[in-house]
């Protein structure tokens, strides 16, 4: 398809869907039809034993501003014959998600739908980047602006096929209108073959540009990985390093696979702090995991201290570890992990990693779970809560030891596990091939056999935000909470108590027919109007 019929069609379906919605009865009302299914299902399903006014009180919506998801699927009929499609969808606070582009229908000739359809069984839609043509993904911080990447240069199965015009990085505003090319998609894979995906783009505080790792000319003239800023006003695009070359080490602790340079993120208005491996300066001579800044004209790189680490620990590279003056730090630590057992017959031992709280020069630990799947999240709009990740079980609220929010005081007490979500079942382990370590929060978004369920989309790189505005909490999830999800991933609202849980996506997940037909279709990435603190 052209890229003009694409804005065509888009821009069609983008009219008929605005029309519904600005004439739909109660579209403006305190609670439409969209927020009225999800108090419906949050009564059925989130409220044992609570009297039914409570329960409405604790059912009220989380208040969402701007999502922007990648929504992706693949058909297989009966006689084999494969067919995908994928969509950019925008949804706007309760109103119906509208499509602003499409790829497809289309014959795969390529079997591009393979990857899909393994993943399906696992709910884990966000590595759709692997197949599909969407890849980075942002929303403004005012909601009102999306930038979106258009990319087959690196995907696993067949040569690209879609013409120049249609790749590169484009902007199109909430409402769905308003859609633009800004420029060519990057060099940089916004993946790496170890499972580790690009974040979501992230913009400057006023909205005006965004970064991103490209490739551009080293100090040398050799080509690296680079970070680049570009101006969504004027179009410019300026590459603010001249980063050397260099190797990412292969695994780290924390079984992570690392990009070489990757994560830029705004500081101010006028500078980008980004992570790497090499040593653009003479400050990383051993080619450590370090940060650094750099203003948006490419002047004044400066490294960022790195935490003090306690003996014999050290820092697991997170997406967050940014070196801002209050942040969320992960550590790991020496010891044998405890909890629950690694699978029969695994020899394979991960450090144990918990989470910090650094503000300014001081590092106050938050965790003493002694498990290896301890993963940061954020400190809240007030800087008063840090939310993260964990399998524990410290308040004897989560028995299955499925992977879990919590949150807890910046001063180390008043501990609290937001979600209860559930796995299917109890987690077997002799189910398991010995040799695998996948368990808790390493399930990522799922498992094969439904063993258990997940909460973020990747190990390093969790896409996991609170609403600067609203507070809501927003995350991607293959569990079923709301008993609406059986087998697939869906993004969700909460607020940071944990009440007032939504399915913001209707992804069918997998389906298998009678006559050995299949469907997947699972969201992500995705992104949302948050600043991650």
């Amino acid at each position: 398809m052209s890229l003009a019929r694409l804005h065509q069609a888009g821009a069609l379906l983008v009219a008929s869907l605005l029309l519904v919605l600005t004439t739909a009865p109660g579209a403006d009302a305190a609670c439409n039809a969209t927020c009225k299914r999800d108090v419906a299902r949050c009564m059925a399903t989130q409220c044992e034993g609570i009297p039914r006014a409570a329960c409405r009180r604790h059912c009220k919506p989380a208040a969402i501003r701007t999502l922007a998801y990648a929504l992706s699927e693949c058909r297989v009929d009966a006689a084999g014959t494969k067919v995908w499609r994928q969509a950019l969808r925008i949804r706007r606070g309760d109103r119906e998600p509208i499509t602003v582009v499409e790829f497809g229908p289309s014959e795969s000739t390529q079997d591009r739908c393979m990857g899909l359809s393994s993943l399906g069984g696992q709910g884990y839609g966000n590595t759709s980047m692997f197949f599909f043509p969407l890849q980075r993904l942002g929303v403004s911080p005012d909601a009102a602006t999306i930038v979106f990447e258009v990319n087959d240069e690196f995907l696993l199965f067949g040569p690209p096929t879609l013409s120049p015009d249609q790749k590169g990085f484009f902007l199109v505003r909430s409402d769905g209108r308003g859609l633009r090319r800004l420029g060519p998609a990057s060099r940089d894979p916004s993946f790496n073959l170890g499972g580790s995906l690009s974040p979501p783009i992230v913009f400057s505080p006023n909205g005006r540009r965004i970064a991103f790792t490209d490739r551009g000319p080293g100090p040398g003239g050799e080509e690296a990985v680079q970070i680049v800023v570009l101006d969504l006003a004027t179009g410019e695009r300026t590459q603010v390093t001249r980063l050397p070359t260099g190797t990412p080490p292969p695994v780290i602790v924390g079984l992570v696979f690392p990009f070489l340079t990757c994560c830029p993120t705004f500081v101010d208005n006028e500078t980008v702090l980004f992570q790497t491996y090499v040593d653009p300066d003479g400050s990383n001579p051993e080619h450590n995991f370090a940060a650094f800044t750099v203003r948006i004209d490419g002047g004044g790189l400066k490294p960022v201290p790195m935490p003090v680490v306690l003996p014999g620990s050290q820092v697991v590279p997170t997406f967050g570890v940014t070196g801002l003056r209050t942040n969320l730090v992960r550590l790991s630590v020496p010891g044998t992990a405890e909890g629950p057992p690694w699978p029969p017959g695994t020899s394979l031992r991960v450090p144990i990693s918990e989470v910090f709280f650094r503000d300014g020069k001081t590092l106050l630990q938050l965790t003493n779970f002694r498990l290896p799947d301890t993963f940061i999240g954020f400190v809240d709009t007030r800087r008063m809560r840090a939310f993260f990740l964990a399998s524990a079980d410290p308040l004897g609220t989560n028995p299955t030891h499925n992977c879990q929010m919590f949150s807890i005081d910046t001063s180390g007490s008043g501990l609290r596990q937001v979600t209860h979500f559930e796995p299917p079942q109890p987690f077997d382990f002799s189910s398991f091939t010995p040799g695998c370590f996948w368990y808790g929060c390493f399930l990522a978004n799922g498992q094969t056999a439904r063993l258990g369920c997940g909460i973020g989309g990747n190990d390093i790189y969790r896409a996991i935000f609170q609403d600067p505005v609203t507070e809501a909490v927003v995350l991607d999830s293959s569990c079923d909470p709301l008993r609406t999800n059986s087998v697939g991933e869906q993004i969700f609202a909460m607020r940071p108590d944990g009440h007032g849980l939504r399915e913001l996506t209707d992804a069918a997940g997998l389906t298998t027919n009678p006559d050995g037909s299949t469907r997947v279709e699972l969201p992500g990435p995705y992104a949302y109007s948050g600043i991650r603190p």
